[in-house]
């Protein structure tokens, strides 16, 4: 009987980094199933995105997952459904990518139930204890057994925690392989918006979409720095976590006085990176987005105060600004003289096949 291996996701940047992974695997009849924890429960961050990359066989949705009201309810309930189906499907390794709740809750239960477990995307840290993230991913990392980093930066972090380098792994970040891959796959409808100066802004982390004060400093910086850069508008695409925000500190009135940022839904995968591919600059605190505009190419201002993927400040045009005006509207100057020397510092593309490699090494 063929081993038997677990794929966990729940979130957009999950289901992203899963994408190229999740076809191999496939592609090379591998014994998988896929557990999605609906962390991310809104149509366009869950079904759209799953229609855009083809994923059509999700064996296990964790229900409750989605109206859990804290972030402990939601690991709590995450880690119920997981253990029933692990119980269950007895997998043989667990897969898990990056750092949200999803990942730490599936790597919890395949520890506490001895099976072996692989992270993708370990031994990235932005020290930055505030940020939750950062606890799930040295957690995960402390527990998996194969832990697959992007770059020698990574692997030299975890062996500087302790981590036995025989357990570690380079083969890149699966992202590049999905941006790569679907960058081709732009809308044609929408190639005309790259005639038109345009930026794109996002936020959601815990940290700053949490905070009155950083949503009204953001969206006055970026309103500022766009008309400075003479843009026709800047896409605000407003993340459910910062929607409910805004909802909450009765912000609706005060953003919309600002006519160059134009309020947007979440969409789906393949529009959203049609947006990201035709802008002249992006404002983002996403690790994901930060990410995918190193590999198109694209000025970055990262809207929080420290980033897990430092070398994109040092090698793409990327700067930090934190949530703060005057910061935004000052990088967002200097960011235009900034030049790219190495698109590909989170691997070249085909890190999918070299994942499975590994993978047919461990299993």
């Amino acid at each position: 009987m063929k081993k038997k291996i677990a794929v966990i996701t729940g979130t957009r940047p999950g289901l992203i980094m899963m994408y190229s992974l999740y076809h191999e695997l496939k592609k090379n009849n591998f014994n998988f199933f896929v557990i999605h924890t609906n962390q991310h429960f809104s149509k366009n961050m869950d079904f759209d995105i799953m229609e855009d990359l083809n994923f059509k066989d999700i064996k296990y949705r964790i229900s409750n997952s989605k109206i859990s009201k804290s972030s402990i309810t939601q690991l709590s309930d995450q880690i119920k459904g997981i253990e029933n189906v692990f119980l269950k499907e007895k997998p043989n390794l667990v897969v898990v990518f990056g750092d949200t709740n999803s990942n730490l809750s599936a790597a919890l239960v395949a520890r506490k139930l001895d099976m072996k477990l692989m992270h993708i995307e370990a031994g990235e840290r932005s020290k930055n204890w505030q940020q939750p993230e950062e606890h799930n991913r040295k957690i995960i990392d402390i527990i998996s057994d194969y832990l697959i980093v992007t770059n020698e930066d990574s692997k030299k972090t975890l062996i500087n925690e302790g981590v036995n380098k025989k357990k570690i792994f380079i083969c890149g970040n699966p992202i590049v392989d999905a941006t790569v891959i679907n960058s081709k796959k732009i809308y044609k409808k929408q190639n005309n918006r790259k005639n038109n100066k345009y930026g794109v802004l996002t936020f959601h982390r815990q940290e700053i979409a949490d905070s009155k004060t950083f949503i009204k400093e953001i969206i006055e910086g970026v309103s500022q720095a766009s008309l400075k850069l003479k843009l026709a508008q800047t896409y605000f695409f407003i993340h459910p976590r910062t929607l409910k925000n805004i909802k909450k500190f009765k912000l609706k009135d005060f953003i919309n006085k600002f006519e160059i940022i134009k309020p947007m839904s979440s969409i789906g995968y393949i529009n959203f990176l049609t947006y990201l591919k035709n802008s002249s600059i992006v404002f983002t605190d996403s690790g994901g987005v930060q990410q995918e505009a190193v590999i198109l190419n694209i000025p970055t201002i990262i809207l929080r105060e420290k980033t897990e993927w430092k070398s994109a400040t040092i090698y793409s045009r990327q700067l930090i600004s934190g949530p703060n005006k005057e910061k935004i509207i000052e990088q967002s100057s200097l960011i235009q003289k900034k030049k790219l020397i190495n698109k590909w510092i989170f691997g070249k593309p085909g890190v999918s096949k070299r994942i499975i490699k590994i993978i047919n090494t461990v299993i």
